[in-house]
């Protein structure tokens, strides 16, 4: 967590002195949720308590879509009760940290070797077949990140106008939806069992997206820096507002075409031209090459 979003008033709990350096000292001790539950259940105690009637059933009247995010952490729910400057971005940060955090920790894990899934077996007649529609799924999975980050920044809403709450958090569902299946094409691509002259072409396909889907991991931590910037000074004003683009880039590893074509001419010619079965000419341009795909998050004031 960034110092920004640690000193947030809404990640804050009031204690006196001796509390304070108990929770310090024991951390574990005192998770995130225990804190946010003992303040709740204070405010709930001050409210019927101590304020006037129609503070003692407020509790009872919090918004109906609160409901929508049992289960997430408390955190997004005090967001959205307190509402605090820029909150459209702090509540997408919270989502993105906890929607994706188990995604990409999987992505992690696959690329560290730390387990395996039952290999897909791929015979020799299929196996260029299969080369071309693992480079045609890439296409398919990086094109729907872009439309759902371009929807996710029209959520926040126009300037001066507060964000769609239930925009928000569905792009980010969609978001965490669409890294969930790169990963699983990532395993098809990590888990298969292909003919050894085909090895090295199905080595060249993993984590191609894999390397670049990472860069969603990012994104809470620079959400805090605008609402960072928001609290602060800027440049902007309504009528010339400040521009924050935050640009993630999907593009190839260095010489990864000149690798793959060098690695498919071997295998046309050690085939006399022909692969499953097949004619090689033209079949070039049915190959989908990843380059340079760039997704935008713009953040206006």
């Amino acid at each position: 967590m960034l110092d920004i979003a640690r000193a947030e008033i809404t990640n804050g709990i009031w204690l006196c002195r001796n509390c304070h350096k108990v929770v310090d000292r024991d951390a574990p001790a005192h998770p995130a949720d225990l804190l946010f539950s003992w303040r709740a259940d204070h405010e709930r105690y001050v409210l019927g308590n101590l304020g006037s009637a129609s503070d003692r059933v407020r509790p009872e009247a919090n918004p109906s879509y609160l409901s929508e995010f049992d289960g997430y952490p408390p955190v997004v729910k005090r967001i959205l009760l307190d509402k605090p400057l820029g909150w459209e971005w702090r509540l997408t940060a919270e989502l993105l940290r906890y929607l994706n955090g188990p995604v990409l920790k999987r992505l992690n894990d696959l690329r560290g070797g730390y387990y395996t899934v039952p290999s897909t077996h791929i015979d020799d007649a299929d196996a260029i077949s299969w080369v071309n529609s693992q480079l045609h799924e890439m296409q398919k999975l990086v094109q729907p990140m872009s439309k759902v980050l371009d929807r996710l920044t029209a959520s926040w809403g126009e300037l001066g106008e507060p964000g769609d709450l239930t925009e928000i958090h569905h792009s980010c569902l969609l978001l965490r939806d669409a890294l969930n299946r790169a990963v699983q094409h990532e395993e098809q691509i990590w888990f298969v069992d292909i003919a050894s002259d085909y090895q090295h072409l199905a080595d060249l396909l993993r984590d191609v997206i894999g390397s670049q889907i990472g860069q969603f991991e990012t994104l809470p931590d620079s959400l805090y820096e605008v609402v960072a910037l928001i609290a602060g000074d800027h440049p902007g004003t309504k009528e010339a507002p400040h521009i924050i683009e935050r640009t993630l880039t999907f593009t190839l590893p260095e010489k990864w075409e000149n690798q793959f074509t060098k690695e498919m001419r071997r295998i046309v010619h050690k085939n006399g031209g022909q692969v499953g079965g097949k004619t090689m000419s033209g079949f070039w341009s049915t190959f989908w090459t990843i380059a340079f795909i760039v997704l935008l998050i713009i953040v206006i004031f």
